[in-house]
């Protein structure tokens, strides 16, 4: 399906003192990590960590370098962790647990590698090559392609960057992500993607088909990466900053009155907000502009949808922003 975009690797390799191996340096233990190359070649377009076994005694933790930022894991990150979307083509990925020993530790258990993956025929009603190139490693940057199964017309959209400035497309462009996670395809792990919208400081609309596992794997794997563009003629000279926020918890009540088959959106709750990027979305919806939004961000994103589900989200969009 078009949503694949990568595979899940196995690892399982331990750090921390309960290893046995002596300390990296003083109180720290540590691991330089490097997936293996793409399927396709190179390196993976970004990779998504995952610690299992998680041991940490009082005011210990296990820190991962995501070149952008730290993510932390503690004892309040549960039983496994995943990390945001990494660039491994800048050198290893530093990972540091830091304690006093002898106890405690993690294990990297395994790592999702967004990477080309063909479905199919590409271009086919149901094939496609996805390149969900989160770091823009390609230059110009390398365009997917599509299956055709809901295609309509024809695919003739522009890069965001084409905007003119001031517009409702410049403004709810700023709101619009990618939510990167782990999903299961049939019975097998798969990284995935999908589009979301940003509707509040820290809330989060997107498919319900893309977060519908029961033990909500996409959700505990997922990050919202805002900011993933090139510029109109598609080289990333222009990137624009790149933010990426782990996804906390999945809210379905803005949109629970709807009946389950025209229920194609859902809440989303991030760790961290985003409130400039909400705030063009909250004056359009304040101004009266709701419906017009609707259709707007549907063409935005990547789900055709009739009139009926165009009012839905409509609906869904007023009543979220008074949550």
């Amino acid at each position: 399906m078009t949503h694949t975009c990568g595979r899940v690797v196995n690892v399982g390799t331990r750090i921390g003192p309960d290893t046995g191996n002596p300390a990296s340096g003083p109180g720290f233990w540590e691991l330089l990590f490097t997936p293996s190359p793409a399927l396709t070649g190179g390196d993976p377009r970004f990779v998504l960590l995952r610690f299992t076994t998680l041991s940490f005694p009082a005011g210990e933790r296990l820190e991962v370098d995501v070149r952008y930022g730290t993510d932390k894991l503690t004892s309040a990150s549960g039983p496994d962790a995943w990390t945001r979307p990494i660039d491994p083509s800048t050198g290893p990925i530093r990972i540091r647990y830091f304690g006093a020993g002898p106890a405690g530790g993690a294990t990297l258990a395994e790592y999702g590698s967004g990477e080309p993956t063909q479905t199919g025929i590409p271009g086919d009603l149901t094939g496609s090559l996805t390149d969900v190139d989160l770091f823009l490693h390609t230059d110009p940057y390398l365009e997917p392609i599509y299956e055709t199964r809901l295609k309509c017309g024809v695919f003739d959209w522009q890069n965001i960057a084409c905007a003119a400035p001031g517009s409702v497309q410049e403004q709810a462009a700023q709101a619009v992500c990618c939510f990167i996670h782990v999903h299961r395809h049939n019975s097998t792990l798969v990284v995935s993607t999908c589009s979301a919208t940003l509707i509040d400081n820290n809330l989060v609309l997107t498919a319900s088909h893309c977060a519908d596992e029961p033990d909500d794997i996409e959700v505990r794997s997922g990050s919202m990466v805002f900011g993933y563009q090139s510029t109109w003629e598609e080289y990333p000279s222009a990137l624009t900053t790149m933010d990426a926020f782990d996804v906390d918890q999945r809210i379905e009540r803005a949109v629970a009155e709807f009946p389950a088959e025209l229920r194609p959106w859902l809440l989303r709750a991030l760790t961290a907000p985003a409130g400039d990027r909400a705030r063009a979305i909250g004056e359009l919806c304040a101004g009266g502009e709701t419906p017009a939004l609707a259709e707007l961000l549907i063409d935005m994103e990547e789900d055709p949808v009739g009139e009926q589900v165009r009012a839905m989200v409509a609906t869904a969009l007023r009543r979220a922003m008074r949550l």
